[in-house]
């Protein structure tokens, strides 16, 4: 994706879940430390703000280089659960 450009993130419903979270890293082990969490509520797709998008791309530059993204989900039973993980790069 382009540095100057907009970052779309789009994903299907995590199981039976209402109330999504979608972290970003730049380690695909979502330490606490290294993790932005942006809620999205019940959607399934974002934009990147901005500020969200320079964050990403400070953690992607402490680590490999990618920016690793996943959703987190929380159902009405107080369970969590994850997609899988995606990675992008922002290139210039």
């Amino acid at each position: 994706m382009s540095r100057s450009g907009n970052v779309r993130l789009e994903w299907g419903i995590v199981q039976s879940t209402s109330r999504r979270t979608l972290q970003l890293s730049g380690d695909p082990l979502f330490p606490a430390a290294g993790t932005i969490e942006i809620n999205v509520g019940s959607t399934t797709a974002r934009t990147l703000s901005k500020k969200e998008k320079g964050a990403a791309e400070d953690l992607a530059a402490a680590g490999d280089g990618g920016i690793y993204w996943r959703v987190k989900g929380h159902d009405g039973n107080g369970r969590t659960v994850y997609s899988d993980v995606f990675v992008f790069e922002l290139i210039n």
